[in-house]
């Protein structure tokens, strides 16, 4: 394993997570699983984005938006929700660099805000090949958040799928919303790339997912817009929210394969581009 002077501790609950130590190939993200004295098992993550920062503050923020974007990157090639990633706490070993970091009373780690760039370079530097770093052989979930660092598309997109949650009030209010500015950010994607967004996701299907959020009447205070809005006849709105989230997450899935390709950041070898459809839970 590569050194780095800070180390992120991540959440363990499941196997799935233990796999990330071999599956994940990102250059810019590393997974590694070890064993602590009671020969259990400990999974951290090491980055070259978060090496040198030396204020606390600015040190968790990184870290939480490079969370956000590992999560958008599985659920978005995956083309469903998985278990979340989750980054709790970071040590650093070496006590020189440890002084230099600037406490600000942090109780827990946690932050009230992401950075929408959590990453060592500027775009500009990455634009250029040589300096892309990308993994080799790699999954779509790693490469994904490789490519983030250089594509404005691509990194709105996992940021908004990295939110996707599903669990209290405010997560499914929030979620609805997010779903709705991934379809926002697709359609950007589309018209970069000349593509028509209609040929990665069927019509009727789209209409239903914004038939709802769009109408209070339909899905209530988790409706983008306030208000009364007229009852809709003429369809039938998807009312569910983890049937929208499939939708979405599948769309996305089919739009990231088509676009890295025709950038030419990679070649995604004979993708699953079957317009996404609305299917009931």
């Amino acid at each position: 394993m590569l050194h780095y002077d800070t180390e992120i501790i991540v959440a363990h609950n499941s196997a799935y997570l233990d796999s990330l130590s071999t599956s994940w190939k990102s250059k810019d993200l590393y997974f590694y699983l070890d064993y602590d004295h009671l020969d259990q098992r400990i999974i951290s993550a090491y980055s070259p984005h978060i090496d040198g920062i030396k204020n606390e503050k600015d040190l968790i923020k990184r870290v939480l938006s490079l969370n956000i974007l590992v999560n958008g990157s599985l659920f978005v090639a995956a083309a469903k929700t998985m278990i979340k990633v989750e980054f709790i706490n970071y040590h650093i070993e070496d006590k020189s660099i440890s002084d230099t970091i600037q406490k600000d009373g942090y109780s827990s780690f946690w932050s009230d805000t992401i950075e929408e760039y959590p990453f060592h370079n500027d775009e500009s530097y990455y634009l250029i090949n040589e300096n892309r770093n990308l993994p080799k052989k790699a999954d779509l979930d790693s490469m994904l958040f490789s490519i983030s660092k250089f594509d404005f598309i691509i990194r709105t997109l996992l940021f908004q799928a990295g939110l996707i949650f599903n669990n209290g009030i405010n997560d499914k209010i929030l979620t609805w919303n997010t779903l709705y500015k991934m379809v926002d950010t697709i359609k950007a994607g589309c018209s970069d790339i000349n593509l028509d967004y209609k040929t990665l996701i069927d019509e009727t299907s789209l209409e239903k997912f914004t038939a709802a959020c769009n109408n209070p009447t339909v899905i209530g205070i988790f409706s983008r817009h306030g208000g009364t809005g007229k009852p809709i006849k003429r369809i039938t709105p998807i009312t569910d929210l983890n049937e929208a989230i499939n939708l979405i997450l599948c769309f996305a899935n089919r739009f990231s394969k088509v676009y890295v390709t025709t950038k030419g950041y990679i070649t995604i070898n004979t993708p699953n581009l079957s317009i996404c459809t609305h299917q009931e839970q």
